[in-house]
């Protein structure tokens, strides 16, 4: 067998504990801290004859280099929906009834970093023929 000699025990030289907090620290600082539909509004019932419907979301702070958002409509994953600079964007063609969406922001690496909650509304069409 080998025997290897002993390690010695090191410590972190000074100042660099302080760059791991002040990276932790910077880390959390530009962190979500708000992410949220703001239209529609839960349950409310959307006129769209054409189906169109315009969701905006808030997120605070805005977002950071290299992230995206997603837009999960009933369910569906919305990785190529492509969000307005403003945080809007506007879902065609949509049927008449009940649908859901939340929406998600994605880092880089594809790692999800914040959810907005489920908003529930009804889009009513005119109906057609009959």
């Amino acid at each position: 067998s080998v025997t290897l000699p002993a390690v010695p025990e090191t410590t972190p030289a000074a100042g660099q504990e302080g760059d791991a907090a002040a990276k932790q620290e910077a880390e959390a600082s530009t962190a979500y801290t708000l992410f949220s539909i703001i239209s529609p509004v839960r349950d409310q019932a959307v006129r769209a004859n054409d189906g169109n419907v315009t969701v905006h979301l808030m997120l605070q702070p805005g977002l950071r280099t290299g992230h995206t958002i997603a837009l999960r409509i009933d369910g569906e994953d919305g990785r190529n929906t492509s969000i307005a600079e403003d945080l809007s964007v506007e879902l065609g063609n949509l049927s008449r009834g009940l649908h859901t969406i939340e929406a998600v922001v994605i880092d880089a690496c594809g790692k999800e970093l914040i959810l907005t909650e489920p908003v529930s509304f009804n889009v009513l069409r005119v109906a057609r023929g009959g």
